[in-house]
């Protein structure tokens, strides 16, 4: 039973309001009884007015007495429409409302929630004024080249709720869009913050995008080029292929430039797996060249524009400094030194320490290894033959500059031990710890075999721009 006085209301069940009117008015009537036996009338009337003051009170409280008052908002109750802008919204496996049948074409589900923003249904919530709405985005992919960074970036959608419960005292409801992907680990599940809307009364409404499994794809995810290359020589452009079909697929990878110049390669993606490869362009021009790099539309896949990226290189007339230090004029040098001369792309230079005669002399030798840091610094890569550390070869300290050669400025050197041993004194030094091969001490004149031993490349050798011999990887031997 529920009633009230102007402000003051009363809820009780209807057995207490009957329990207490009975009680209160017996007490009423025991005092009167008692006032009028009473030889004492003016004591006796101060005591029952007391214990009848104390029934009226217990008998009030018992009725659950509230005293309302209705206090009208400074603010509008507020409504916040939180859309995803994470890379994983340019993920594309979902279809534009009213296309949910399998017909129609597959989008990104960027384009999808753009496309419930466009339509603007916020504005029946807004109507008559009643409601103040907020159209905010979370967890915004930085803009970047890379493609795989931009996936990669942190989506949070647990700060994304729980900060607008508590920075939001005039807070109604959130209505979400997204696909639900969220990797910020160090922060609680999205349920964390969904459990303390509800705590708080604030419902929450979500619109998801995307499909609920992944769709027949070959993905392109990423074209990992580097910045410039050489002109004339061949730049290695890594890939990236995620594959969701049940199959594997046998296809062609084409990189073409602006001009249509083009190349091909074949290979082979499993099925339902991601694939790294790589495939060599060579540049033909100085500048900033656009290349697309794509793959063809299988069978059975339902998203085709992710099956090219482009992306910029820039071509620069640079050389490698190549510098060759050898004690006698063997076999293995003259190869070297006349490959190298040969290559226009690479400016070499000879140091021949010979034991007997004096430095060699003449076009691409030097006399003396370099004095300075600076002169020493130009050389991208060092051939040291069979050279070690002693009287008429290295120093001590020329030993320790290369090492720091390498360790500080990422230079390469390239060990060609020789029938003198004389790379084993390299031991006693710090250079000695870029050997790749543990020399052994019983031989150090090395070991002569009867029979050629041919070597061939493995796969990954032939596709290695360390081991390119040919122009191809088909022509590498």
């Amino acid at each position: 039973m529920s009633f009230n006085i102007e402000n003051l209301y009363f809820s009780a069940p209807l057995p207490i309001f009957i329990t207490g009117l009975v009680a209160w008015l017996l007490i009423l009537l025991l005092c009167i009884v008692s006032l009028k036996r009473s030889a004492r009338p003016g004591r006796t009337g101060l005591l029952e007015l007391l214990r009848l003051l104390c029934a009226t009170v217990t008998v009030f409280f018992l009725l659950n007495p509230e005293w309302r008052r209705t206090v009208e908002p400074a603010k509008q109750p507020e409504i916040i429409i939180l859309h995803d802008e994470s890379g994983s919204m340019s993920t594309a496996d979902a279809r534009l409302p009213g296309q949910a049948d399998g017909s129609g074409e597959v989008v990104t589900r960027k384009e999808v929630s753009e496309a419930i923003l466009a339509t603007e249904f916020w504005k029946l919530l807004e109507k008559d004024g009643k409601h103040r709405v907020s159209v905010e985005s979370f967890s915004k992919a930085p803009e970047s080249e890379d493609n795989e960074a931009s996936v990669l970036a942190v989506t949070d959608i647990y700060s994304a709720l729980s900060d607008r419960v508590e920075e939001r005292p005039d807070l109604r409801a959130v209505i979400m869009i997204g696909d639900g992907d969220w990797n910020a680990r160090e922060q609680p599940a999205p349920v964390a913050a969904a459990q303390k809307m509800r705590l708080q009364d604030i419902p929450l409404f979500s619109v998801v995008t995307g499909a609920p499994k992944r769709l027949p794809d070959l993905d392109l995810l990423a074209v990992t080029a580097p910045t410039y290359g050489i002109v004339g020589e061949n730049v290695q452009i890594p890939f990236t292929i995620e594959s969701s079909l049940d199959r594997d697929v046998r296809t062609i990878v084409r990189i073409r430039d602006q001009a249509g110049v083009e190349k091909t390669k074949n290979i082979t993606i499993p099925r339902g797996s991601t694939h790294y490869d790589a495939i060599l362009w060579r540049l033909q021009k100085e500048g900033s060249s656009t290349l697309e790099l794509s793959i063809p539309f299988a069978d059975g896949e339902l998203v085709e524009k992710n099956n090219s990226r482009r992306f910029n290189i820039a071509g620069r007339p640079e050389s490698i400094r190549a510098l060759i230090i050898e004690t006698l004029p063997r076999w293995e040098y003259r190869f070297i030194r006349n490959a190298l001369s040969r290559d226009p792309g690479v400016d070499v230079d000879c140091l021949l320490l010979h034991p007997q005669l004096e430095e060699g002399d003449g076009p691409d030798y030097i006399t003396a290894f370099p004095d300075k840091l600076e002169e020493l610094q130009k050389y991208d890569v060092i051939f040291i033959g069979d050279v070690g550390i002693g009287e008429g070869m290295l120093t001590s300290e020329q030993a320790e500059l290369l090492k720091g050669l390498v360790e500080n400025q990422a230079s390469g050197i390239v060990f060609i031990p020789g029938w003198q041993g004389n790379q084993f004194s390299l031991l006693e030094n710090e250079l000695g710890g870029l050997l790749p091969v543990v020399l052994d001490e019983a031989l150090k004149s090395g070991q002569e075999e009867t029979t050629d031993s041919p070597l061939s490349l493995t796969s990954e050798g032939r596709s290695s721009l360390l081991t390119m011999l040919g122009d191809t990887e088909e022509e590498n031997p």
